[in-house]
């Protein structure tokens, strides 16, 4: 597992001087970038532009961005800090108060009824030993099996924002690999976590042809 984490790390230190080398900034890459971003996270959580709400949500999810990188918005990493990102992309800030049944996911979800006990479980038990990429697998994987809104865009846009934090690329399931992360979601943990970290490569490697 510290094998892969390296190779994350490296593939993101070599792709952060090419990036800057051919943009400027990390910044003025975002800015070009967003567009894929937003596009393909929509379509992770099967809204196509035909969806009736998809220039909302496209909106929506933009603005986050933008005040995020321009130093307008903070990220917490918290539940209130999750709850107010779901507040600017749903604007909903409460969590689901029923369990659903058209699911735009593969994986069975908590009970409406225990989404407080497990987010506070989440957020109030920590590992102090985890490195950066392993409590941000362990975060999205969690996030995710509890799937606190009526959507998952909220969760990896947090996730992925944590990992911005701590001067990591985000991570999108993309349409070339959104089977497979849809499926590792349904592997226990240690199972995900090894698959994820290699979707992650996979991505990065996405990235490197896009900068």
């Amino acid at each position: 597992m510290e094998n892969i984490q390296f190779l994350i790390d490296k593939k993101s230190e070599l792709l952060l001087k090419k990036i800057k080398n051919n943009h400027g900034s990390v910044y003025e890459f975002f800015t070009t970038f967003i567009h894929f971003w937003i596009e393909e996270e929509l379509q992770a959580e099967g809204m196509t532009i035909e969806f009736e709400d998809y220039s909302e949500y496209y909106s929506r999810y933009n603005s986050v961005l933008k005040d995020y990188f321009e130093g307008v918005f903070d990220f917490e990493n918290s539940i209130l800090g999750l709850k107010k990102i779901n507040k600017k992309l749903i604007n909903k800030e409460a969590f689901r108060h029923k369990n659903l049944v058209h699911r735009h996911f593969l994986h069975e979800i908590s009970d409406h009824k225990e989404i407080s006990l497990k987010m506070e479980t989440i957020f109030n038990n920590k590992n102090i030993n985890l490195t950066i990429l392993e409590e941000y697998s362990f975060l999205h994987y969690n996030l995710k099996q509890i799937y606190p809104f009526y959507t998952g865009l909220s969760i990896r846009l947090f996730t992925n924002l944590y990992l911005l934090e701590h001067q990591y690329f985000p991570f999108i399931p993309y349409s070339l690999i959104k089977a497979d992360y849809y499926s590792l979601l349904n592997e226990p943990f240690e199972k995900f976590q090894e698959g994820f970290f290699e979707l992650i490569v996979s991505f990065l490697d996405k990235l490197d042809s896009l900068s």
